[in-house]
């Protein structure tokens, strides 16, 4: 049943695209939570074109011109696949790839403070305008318990190298809280203890 549906998967994000390209955010909406639900009930059916449903989203999640609302549904979409069928995220570097970089994209969206550094970084949480930020910092957990250290760290370590080398603190907070959040699911002796040193 589900081979003559994947056919639709074209069709289907063809029609995301042109709405997100019409500025159609109500009708978007209402795609996108079509996708988590779809994503959470029958992940299988992005298999076919896992990467490209990964560049897509990942293209919408980071427009600052949509409603945060919709990019938190594009991560969401990415987030879900992940913990449904890690099996099969885990031999697609490129959906990992998207998935991350909207991560820690969503991360950096948190309002200026020259305090950054001496604050915890869950005391965002709640604020209105943190949303992206809070909803991203809650999918790093979520990814790294899904695909697991031995796939997600060769992907996502060199994303955090870029964000800490970066001048803006909000990229900079982003790479490091996130490192520490995929540690865990890190074996120890495969963490690169010299390069982190640098950061």
């Amino acid at each position: 049943e589900l081979n003559g549906l994947v056919s639709l998967l074209n069709p289907l994000m063809s029609v995301v695209m042109r709405l997100y390209k019409a500025k159609e955010e109500d009708l978007l909406g209402r795609a996108l939570s079509s996708l988590v639900d779809v994503a959470t009930a029958t992940p299988t059916f992005f298999a076919p074109q896992l990467n490209d449903v990964g560049a897509c989203l990942l293209k919408m999640g980071q427009d600052r011109s949509l409603q945060p609302g919709l990019r938190n549904t594009c991560l969401e979409v990415l987030v879900s696949i992940c913990e449904r069928k890690p099996v099969m995220v885990r031999q697609s570097e490129g959906f990992i790839k998207s998935t991350c970089m909207l991560t820690l994209k969503l991360m950096f969206e948190v309002k200026d403070d020259s305090q950054w550094v001496y604050r915890e970084h869950n005391s965002d949480y709640g604020n209105e305008e943190n949303a992206n930020y809070e909803c991203g910092d809650s999918a790093v957990d979520r990814i790294a318990v899904s695909i697991k250290g031995r796939k997600l760290f060769p992907v996502i370590f060199p994303l955090l190298s870029d964000c800490v080398k970066q001048e803006r603190w909000q990229a900079r907070r982003a790479g490091l809280i996130a490192l520490g959040q995929i540690a865990e699911v890190i074996d120890l002796e495969k963490i690169p203890v010299l390069q982190i040193a640098k950061f």
